[in-house]
């Protein structure tokens, strides 16, 4: 579990649990983990392919996350180098030191408007991630539909082909009983 962003574990009541629902299901924790381990991989997916805009100085940018950003810095850097070029020319250094200066002023000031926009760019791909994923605003077709696409990419990457309880082959058992699939 994870609590805070620090990793805690179950109390022994739960840890308890896990063990007994471990013994009479034989290979259940390592199809759920790779179940699970593929939500995240999904998450990721569409957090990189999702659409963000911004606009960024005198320009708006479009694109994923990654295109976004990486056009606002090259524009920058580009930016940056024309503009000391120019200051060269004009003779506006009295030496290295004072360029050097200088471009790292840039560049202080340019990392704290880019850390703006990156926070920005990242919201707009959570939500992007939100959007596709939250169930509560699926309806029950929707939700198997994303339940067995995660199982389809699951059971031959991660588990080998190898997935009874995903697929349905053998039934969940707690406490002697059987566990309703739904």
């Amino acid at each position: 579990m994870v609590l805070n962003g620090k990793r805690k574990r179950c109390c022994k009541k739960h840890q308890v649990r896990i063990r007994e629902l471990n013994a009479q299901n034989p290979g259940l924790q390592r199809e759920v983990k790779a179940h699970e381990e593929t939500h995240g991989d999904e998450y990721y997916e569409a957090a990189a392919k999702t659409s963000v805009s911004l606009k960024f100085g005198n320009k708006a940018y479009k694109g994923t996350g990654d295109e976004v950003l990486t056009g606002i810095y090259k524009d920058y850097q580009t930016g940056l180098k024309a503009d000391v070029d120019k200051k060269i020319k004009a003779n506006s250094f009295a030496d290295q030191k004072a360029l050097d200066t200088y471009v790292a002023s840039q560049n202080a000031q340019f990392g704290k408007k880019f850390e703006g926009a990156a926070k920005d760019v990242f919201g707009q791909m959570q939500g992007g991630v939100l959007a596709e994923f939250d169930k509560s605003k699926k309806t029950q077709t929707e939700v198997n539909a994303i339940e067995n696409r995660v199982n389809n990419k699951a059971i031959p990457i991660k588990l080998g082909g190898k997935a009874p309880y995903l697929t349905g082959q053998k039934q969940v058992i707690n406490k002697g009983k059987v566990v309703p699939s739904n």
